[in-house]
């Protein structure tokens, strides 16, 4: 009888660690991100734009900011769908005809973007999990920025014009891969999980607005050269996602945030 009697314990036992295990998988988390995208355009169909080099780091670099969830799908895969305001644009120098000197051609813009990272993970420990990913990107263009000629050596700026829809497409999609780690750190109460990633950002549409194409657009944006092919986004960003999960839970998959909270664990409440 107590054979019989400690067999059932035991296989309550696991049947609960395995149901404890299989619940973890299924925490969900919400967190804000943020980091910095180093921009710029990619020209197809012409060459000459391609061959005005960059001016510095500092006049490409544009923020991004955001929040974003993160859905387990098991040990080794999660989706992070994310709403993201991205700063996107370009700095080139060119010889201008006009002022007879070189000047910076710079675009500032940004877009509202809906994106959808799919991430495959590897636990390396149970707090560091490396993972690459790979994400669809659809932007809003946002009537934020400018498109402004600048002489490099002074901030006067040449006939400024705002962004609107005569000087940028409404609409990008774009596809976005990259790489991150994820530290989990607790708490007394509660779980964070910080997330490091970086990753490039292909856009796959044409960012010239009709008016660009058909010659209708402010003057400041012809300056620099014709408008002629193609152009399309392009950018390296590095970004720090802060996350909080809905509920915390241990012994931990890939996929959750948990917390190891000895009472919360001895009275089997593992929720807010």
């Amino acid at each position: 009888m107590k054979k019989l009697l400690v067999g059932i314990l035991v296989m309550l036992s696991v049947t609960m660690v395995a149901q404890q295990k299989r619940s973890t998988h299924q925490a969900i988390a919400l967190g804000i991100k943020g980091g910095v995208n180093l921009s710029s355009f990619k020209y197809f169909g012409d060459p000459d734009k391609n061959a005005l080099p960059f001016d510095s780091f500092q006049h490409r670099l544009r923020p991004l900011l955001g929040v974003s969830a993160e859905i387990p799908l098991g040990d080794y895969f999660f989706m992070a769908p994310e709403v993201m305001l991205t700063g996107r644009g370009d700095a080139r120098l060119f010889e201008s005809a006009t002022w007879n000197a070189l000047m910076r051609y710079q675009a500032k813009t940004y877009y509202l973007e809906a994106r959808l990272p799919m991430a495959l993970c590897y636990s390396v420990t149970p707090k560091v999990r490396p993972y690459v990913f790979a994400a669809p990107v659809f932007g809003l263009t946002m009537p934020m920025g400018s498109i402004a000629q600048y002489f490099p050596d002074t901030p006067k700026t040449i006939n400024p014009v705002a962004i609107d829809s005569s000087n940028m497409a409404p609409y990008d999609i774009g596809f976005m891969t990259g790489a991150g780690v994820r530290f989990m750190i607790d708490f007394d109460r509660f779980s964070l999980a910080i997330k490091v990633e970086a990753g490039y950002h292909f856009g796959m549409l044409d960012t010239y607005s009709w008016a660009e194409h058909h010659d209708e657009a402010p003057a400041v944006n012809v300056n620099a050269y014709n408008v002629k092919g193609e152009r399309r986004n392009r950018g390296l960003e590095t970004s720090v996602t802060v996350a909080l999960p809905l509920r915390f839970l241990p012994g931990d998959a890939c996929s959750s945030f948990s917390s190891k909270n000895r009472t919360r664990h001895r009275l089997g409440s593992y929720g807010f």
